[in-house]
């Protein structure tokens, strides 16, 4: 079992601080795992089993506590006055009117809360609502290509640009298998965690527009040309508010994000043609042959989820009619980056330096490519992107 370091290290800092601790991310990107692993350190660092109670509420053995006021009684009869406790609630979205009684467990001071759940919007107006400012969040990933290598050294760039970094499919080695692992989990995430929670008959829509967007990411797109897309290749009639809904459904259970784009000479939001990226390229392969893979793409979607994980925020941007892949922000500090598959072709290295030259400040600017080659020049750095990728370098 891989250490997830940083969401560990996270619960660590926040452990006994008079806040609920909320893990969220898209379904079986290791949730449970990181919960495990937190459970296991409070035993190793004194506390007793009698002191922490762990459940999963998609386990048939908690159906009984799925009422918030069940969940309430439950844990009031478990624990005593004298004693620190630690609830550790995984899928905590299950619960009906489950803010309610989290909000009343959490009043008592020697109690100690972590959560997940699967849904952003579960987990943010809900608790926005119900605990304003008594609660910290997290957002888990599936692995990255260094986390990936830690289980499989085997692991390769080959392998994470087809088969991306669930936790449960690295290290497997047939193809099949995966491709099969990975059709289940698309269908539990749109079943579970976006029909269910939203009420949606029509999941021969919403699945095509799942499957488009992944298998378009990186590509810019309008509601509009999406709606139309879906209905010229598949037949399905949609209209653009019903598209627009279901996308922010999408988004809400993390299988996809979208990307505002700005003017950097205007320095404006546009409104349309943002652009959408999958929450891991093995879902795009789950939904094709495996032929005709835009592996460009797939690289800048692989770089746009490892800069989420170290905790940018990331705009796609314009500056006169040349686009820069990523503007991404932290700490006061801007860095523009490209990504290309290769820059050995003059062509593409003109395309992808141009826009990066035309930016007047002083920010880092850089170009991330498969190349073992460095065609750094005018002050703008390229580096391997698999480097990046596994960790080896900090922007």
């Amino acid at each position: 079992m891989i250490t997830r370091e940083c969401e560990l290290k996270w619960l660590q800092e926040w452990k006994n601080k008079d806040v609920i601790k909320v893990i969220t991310g898209v379904r079986r990107s290791g949730k449970s795992t990181i919960m495990y692993q937190y459970k296991k350190w409070l035993q190793d660092h004194g506390v007793s089993v009698q002191q922490i109670i762990y459940l999963n509420f998609e386990n048939l053995e908690t159906i009984e506590l799925h009422e918030g006021t069940a969940l309430h009684k439950y844990i009031k009869e478990k624990t005593q006055e004298d004693l620190d406790y630690y609830l550790l609630f995984d899928e905590i979205q299950i619960v009906n009117q489950w803010e309610v009684a989290i909000n009343s467990l959490h009043l008592d001071n020697k109690i100690d809360i972590v959560i997940t759940g699967s849904n952003a919007k579960l987990l943010s107006s809900e608790l926005t609502t119900y605990l304003a400012g008594r609660y910290v969040s997290i957002v888990v990933y599936p692995f990255s290509l260094r986390e990936s290598r830690l289980k499989d050294p085997d692991f390769t760039i080959q392998d994470y640009l087809t088969y991306g970094g669930f936790p449960g499919l690295v290290g497997i080695e047939n193809n099949h298998s995966k491709r099969t692992m990975l059709n289940d989990l698309l269908d539990s995430v749109l079943l579970k965690d976006v029909m269910l929670r939203n009420n949606i008959n029509n999941s021969h829509l919403l699945r095509a527009l799942a499957s488009f967007i992944i298998q378009n990411s990186g590509s810019k797109f309008s509601i509009r040309k999406i709606a139309n897309t879906i209905k010229s290749e598949l037949g399905i009639n949609s209209k653009e508010e019903t598209v627009s809904i279901y996308l922010e459904y999408l988004e809400e259970a993390y299988l996809i994000y979208e990307l505002e784009r700005i003017d950097l000479k205007g320095r404006k939001v546009f409104a349309r043609n943002n652009k959408f990226y999958g929450v891991d390229p093995g879902l795009r392969a789950s939904l094709s042959s495996g032929a005709n893979k835009d592996y460009g793409h797939i690289l800048e979607n692989l770089v746009y989820l490892e800069l989420l994980r170290r905790g940018y925020i990331i705009y796609t941007g314009e500056i006169e009619e040349y686009e820069i892949d990523f503007i991404c922000e932290k700490n006061e500090e801007i860095i523009y980056i490209q990504v290309s598959l290769s820059l050995m072709d003059e062509k593409t290295r003109e395309r992808e330096f141009r826009p990066l030259e035309m930016i007047a400040d002083n920010y880092s600017k850089i170009i991330l490519s498969l190349d073992t080659l460095d065609f750094s020049k005018s002050g703008i750095k390229n580096y391997n992107a698999e480097d990046f990728l596994a960790g080896e370098i900090a922007l």
